[in-house]
């Protein structure tokens, strides 16, 4: 993981990559670049292998969840890095922000349910889990909501954590309920992320034809919708995944329209629409009924 890679020579970079790919040809090399501008450089010409969503997921996400901005900006994000969008590192925590449950992100772990669901299921880029947010670490040990390597603190997601790790009966984890709930979510949508129509699998974003009212209830300034399926190539089995995350904080009941030119392009035959009913700040996940188009 290099630090701030816009402060050195993107030659002397590329050089250094490449020499130790020689030697260690699975090494993997992730940028932390804010440049927009430069993604393309450092993944291609630099050959970084993952570069930090910092200016594009991260703060869009960061910005709906404070109400600053609407989903609408996960669709112009994804359109805009293009053919990069599998080189991005997805993610909602590290040491220099602040953690998801702090009272200056989602304020709860329950409240960034949606936002995980974009980060870690939409789309091709991989998705990087920081030390404790899966059993809702909030930094209220901190001054300034973080976890921080430059801060003496003591997280006491970790702590327990660690404790129902190396606990006697530890194929159970216990640890408070709470924690257990939170971490229980994080395992069911890890579960999903490791499909092979969530690891490799074409992403349909669903939001330009459930623009209006005759969707069912479906707003595209509150709620996210996709779909991931299994590519038309793929031999084995095909199936079809879809996810609805709910920013709003009142339940979501709408019939979300599938159009008919995704299941040309998927070779799959769709539903034209599902039911769906989903919590505040939640995240929802179904397999669609499909067969051979």
């Amino acid at each position: 993981r290099c630090d701030m890679v816009e402060l050195v020579r993107s030659d002397a970079q590329r050089e250094l990559i490449q020499d130790i790919k020689k030697d260690y040809p699975d090494c993997l090399f992730v940028a932390e670049v804010y440049d927009r501008n430069r993604y393309r450089e450092f993944a291609e010409y630099v050959g970084y292998d993952l570069l930090y969503d910092k200016c594009g997921l991260y703060d869009s996400l960061f910005e709906i969840q404070k109400g600053r901005s609407t989903p609408r900006s996960i669709t112009r994000n994804w359109q805009s890095l293009s053919s990069l969008q599998g080189r991005m590192l997805n993610f909602l925590e590290n040491h220099d922000e602040v953690r998801l449950a702090s009272s200056d992100f989602a304020s709860s772990p329950e409240k960034g349910y949606a936002a995980l669901g974009v980060s870690m299921l939409f789309n091709d880029a991989s998705f990087m889990l920081y030390f404790g947010q899966e059993v809702g670490e909030d930094a209220a040990e901190s001054s300034n909501c973080r976890t921080s390597i430059f801060d003496f603190t003591h997280p006491e997601g970790i702590t327990a954590l660690y404790r129902a790790i190396h606990s006697k009966n530890s194929s159970s984890l216990e640890m408070e309920p709470g924690r257990k709930a939170v971490l229980d979510k994080y395992r069911s949508l890890l579960e999903y992320a490791k499909l092979k129509e969530f690891r490799q699998g074409p992403c349909w974003d669903l939001c330009y034809c459930n623009e209006n009212a005759a969707s069912g209830g479906f707003d595209p300034d509150r709620h996210f919708a996709f779909i991931r399926y299994s590519s038309p190539s793929d031999k084995g089995r095909r199936r079809a995944f879809l996810v609805v995350c709910n920013f709003a904080s009142e339940t979501l009941q709408c019939s979300v329209s599938i159009p008919y030119e995704l299941s040309q392009a998927s070779k799959l035959s769709l539903p034209e629409n599902a039911a769906v009913s989903v919590s505040g700040n939640d995240v929802y996940i179904t397999e669609l009924p499909t067969e051979a188009f």
